[in-house]
């Protein structure tokens, strides 16, 4: 599982590379990461993983992750990596 904290890790930095040259409203409104969301994604990725045993297992994680906005991806990196501590 290092390789998946590895992963995200470096998804967090790069997410936030990117907002910090972009100019953020302060009318939008921020996704959420809910427990079922959470746990969702997270079983998404499960299965996915036992379909394709031969896929790379952070292109599995990068193609579910790339549905949702960088804020539910950088609180999803923050939750797993606290989880796993």
């Amino acid at each position: 599982m290092s390789f998946l904290k590895d992963f995200l890790k470096r998804r967090e930095e790069n997410l936030r590379k990117q907002k910090q040259g972009k100019p953020q409203s302060k009318t939008e409104e921020k996704p959420v990461l809910t427990d079922e969301l959470f746990w969702d994604i997270v079983n998404t990725y499960l299965k996915q993983i036992k379909e394709n045993p031969n896929m790379d297992k952070a292109e599995i994680l990068s193609d579910i992750l790339a549905q949702y906005p960088e804020e539910i991806i950088l609180a999803f990196g923050k939750r797993f990596e606290e989880l796993n501590k």
